[in-house]
């Protein structure tokens, strides 16, 4: 299996094994770019409920596109893997989480300045409507 990752790329380990992710060319961002968007809307925690407790109430539907998203970058530095190699890798809720969060970071879709950071999914806080704090 050809590996085309970046020396740099940041690894995310399924089936016992490190899989780096390098950015996302064209090919891959083409067929994540709205999943992403959407889910990273659905886990974004709110003050009632943590990002933890929102993926845990994704649907079906949803928890497959999580998965379609960590195949597509994956597939950035390992353009042979096959779908089904893929989806027969020992892997827990967990593993494909924080695999979705390094995709998504390597999209470039979800960029945060350092002085911004904070927990991936976690609510930005609104600004007043009085402009005071």
């Amino acid at each position: 299996m050809t590996n085309l990752a970046e020396p740099a790329s940041p690894t995310v380990t399924l089936g016992g094994r490190a899989w780096p992710i390098p950015e996302l060319a064209i090919r891959q961002l083409r067929l994540v770019r709205r999943p992403l968007i959407d889910l990273t809307d659905a886990i974004a925690a709110t003050e009632s409920e943590t990002t933890g407790e929102r993926v845990m109430k994704l649907s079906t539907a949803q928890y497959e596109a999580m998965v379609e998203i960590v195949y597509q970058g994956f597939t950035r530095a390992h353009p042979t893997l096959a779908r089904e190699e893929f989806l027969d890798l020992a892997a827990t809720d967990m593993e494909i989480f924080q695999a979705f969060l390094v995709v998504r970071r390597q999209s470039g879709l979800f960029v945060t300045a350092p002085s911004e950071a904070r927990p991936p999914g976690e609510a930005r806080a609104e600004p007043s409507p009085t402009g005071t704090e």
